[in-house]
């Protein structure tokens, strides 16, 4: 059956989306007079920093980047790179005033060391293949523990409770005859112990799925299309039932059937080599692209208490997050957090989008998209106020402010 619109899947992952009256009704019965602290997480792809590398201006690219990363709480950051992230975290650059709590740096180092040894490799830069990773930052004053009595999340008293590094790649050996490029989920669980702070830990997760420029030449083998699917099983199964669960990261492929797809599957047909299927189906296109989402929309029967319930936040945004034209950048969250009040952007880090992309980058933020939800603010960035001189990557960020209920009363979800 060729998908439309994510066919069954798509519609269980619909079902469990807040609705804007459902939502509405559920803010205007609950009579709440919690405080609330805002966390604000920014996911971006920063695709091994090459922007930065061939910048023309690299002082206005740092200062941009360091512009628009200043109000964020967790940065998580796919294609990191060692090298590069230390020297954005000195003093004046980027990411000064953040601490990488977790990176998978190391892992990523020893898998590609191997797969050089086996004379498995894919060719990629030796400048950068064994430090790229996933990271997760946190904003140094977050973790400051001194005490302030204005209840702000600045006024730090947050700790890292908990680590995590897990591969969600497997040893599949592609039809080149190399293997799998590593994938993983990395994750930090933070809890705050300031009295009217957070009622419960809050567990980031950041990921980046197989697929894209690497891996995507490749979708018809058949194992091909179940590892983006175990890929995103392996993420879910690692939620907390006792915490706030955020996941974050670059999946490769939209949630929804769109144009900018279908122009996707019908270039790669006309890109096909003796390495690949003489005839790349639109179903089975489509099989591979959905099969994160298909996941996810089943993840609620793997547990009878909702345990493992897990919601996509959005199957769309008021832009494309690539220069491609697709959304492929996702917030999933867990069911508790799908009564908080957030509000959902996207920040501006693409000078221009392909040529076939409309409208342009200059005028796609131009648009301010409104929604009935009373749950959910969106808005653009405000980087339609400032100059972008040059692509800082070539995804723009997404970034989500949760508006976390303190003490005891918490919103539970009915939906």
């Amino acid at each position: 059956m060729i998908p439309n619109s994510f066919s069954e899947a798509e519609t269980e992952a619909k079902r469990k989306l807040p609705s804007s009256s459902s939502s509405s009704e559920k803010l205007e019965d609950k009579k709440d007079e919690t405080e609330r602290i805002p966390l604000t997480v920014l996911s971006l792809n920063m695709e091994f920093y090459h922007q930065y590398q061939n910048a023309h201006d690299k002082p206005a690219y740092e200062q941009y980047l360091k512009r628009k990363v200043d109000s964020v709480d967790v940065l998580c950051v796919q294609e990191d790179l060692w090298q590069c992230s230390d020297a954005f975290l000195k003093p004046t650059k980027p990411f000064d005033g953040f601490k990488r709590i977790v990176s998978s740096f190391e892992q990523q180092a020893a898998h590609d060391l191997l797969r050089k040894e086996n004379g498995d490799f894919l060719n990629y830069d030796d400048s950068f293949t064994s430090t790229l990773g996933n990271s997760i930052y946190v904003k140094s004053e977050l973790l400051d523990n001194k005490n302030d009595n204005n209840n702000n999340h600045h006024g730090g008293g947050w700790t890292v409770i908990d680590q995590t590094v897990l591969q969600i790649s497997s040893d599949l050996v592609l039809p080149n005859g190399t293997m799998l490029g590593y994938r993983c989920v990395v994750g930090a669980i933070l809890e705050s112990h300031q009295g009217g702070r957070i009622d419960k830990p809050v567990q980031i997760l950041c990921t980046h799925l197989s697929g894209g420029r690497f891996e995507d030449k490749y979708m018809e083998e058949p194992r091909m299309r179940g590892e983006r699917a175990r890929q995103m099983q392996h993420c879910l199964d690692q939620q907390d039932p006792s915490a706030y669960n955020v996941l974050a990261g670059d999946f490769n492929a939209s949630a929804t059937r769109t144009k900018a797809m279908d122009g996707y599957w019908q270039l790669l047909t006309t890109q096909q080599t003796e390495q690949t299927t003489k005839q790349l189906s639109f179903t089975d296109f489509y099989s591979y692209m959905m099969a994160p989402f298909t996941s996810l929309a089943c993840s609620s029967s793997n547990d009878k208490n909702d345990n493992k319930d897990w919601h996509l936040l959005y199957e769309t945004l008021d832009g494309p997050t690539s220069r491609f034209g697709h959304v492929i950048d996702y917030f999933v969250v867990s069911s508790q957090l799908l009564g908080v009040p957030r509000s959902i952007k996207r920040v501006r880090m693409i000078k221009e989008y392909m040529e076939w992309v409309t409208p342009s980058a200059d005028k796609d933020f131009l648009h301010q998209h409104n929604n009935s939800d009373t749950t959910t603010l969106y808005s653009t960035s405000d980087s339609t106020t400032e100059s972008l001189k040059e692509s800082i990557t070539d995804h723009n960020g997404v970034q989500v402010t949760f508006f976390l209920p303190t003490g005891k009363e918490t919103y539970s979800s009915t939906f």
